[in-house]
């Protein structure tokens, strides 16, 4: 194993693993890790796994999975995955996946699924599933779904896309709603866009705007 430079930095019970730059950075049981630079990051039993810079950030029982900055994220458990920057971050038992940037966010549980960004949004129980942005979205339990900005949306349906807008629910397979606030899916094969508190339970249903509408 090799230090390069910096200070305080620490490698132990480590085979092959290399710290080039940095402050109090530190890994330990893992093999062939590398942290490029940075302040106080850490790898832990992990295996070809890197941290590129940043502050604080921390790599747990990891493999093949990457860091790249940022503040205070965490990755754990995780395979074949990466975490780009942003801050407080979490992606926990992932394989294939990844968090771009953003604040507070958590993926867990999923397999070829990425959050690019927001904050406080949350990905489980996933897989080939995108969370694009916003704040407080959440997607679970889905396949090959999207969530893209808006702010306390949820979606658990297979197959379906969530544009925009607030407070909004899919909870049906192959459906898509866009934008309005308060509007839920419960259908398959369902088509809302826009509107206040509309409700659609049937299947292969197109509902435009309204309030109140079931």
């Amino acid at each position: 194993s090799t230090i390069v430079a910096g200070r305080e930095n620490n490698i132990d019970d480590s085979d092959d693993g290399s710290i080039a730059a940095g402050t109090g950075n530190l890994i330990t049981s893992g093999a062939s890790s590398a942290i490029a630079a940075g302040q106080r990051n850490e790898l832990t039993s992990s295996v070809r796994s890197s941290i590129a810079g940043g502050h604080f950030n921390t790599g747990k029982f990891s493999s093949n999975s990457l860091i790249g900055g940022g503040r205070g994220n965490q990755m754990l458990n995780s395979t074949n995955s990466s975490m780009i920057a942003g801050r407080s971050n979490i992606m926990s038992s992932a394989i294939d996946s990844l968090i771009g940037v953003g604040d507070g966010n958590l993926l867990f549980t999923s397999t070829g699924s990425a959050l690019i960004g927001g904050s406080g949004n949350i990905l489980q129980r996933t897989s080939t599933s995108v969370i694009g942005g916003g704040s407080g979205n959440i997607l679970q339990d889905s396949t090959a779904s999207v969530v893209v900005g808006g702010r306390d949306n949820k979606v658990t349906g297979v197959e379906s896309s969530l544009v925009g807008g607030a407070s909004n629910e899919i909870s049906g397979d192959r459906s898509v709603l866009v934008g309005g606030s308060g509007n839920k899916v419960f259908g398959n094969e369902v088509v809302l866009v826009g509107g206040k508190t509309n409700t659609a339970s049937g299947e292969f249903v197109t509902l435009f705007a309204g309030e109140n509408n079931n």
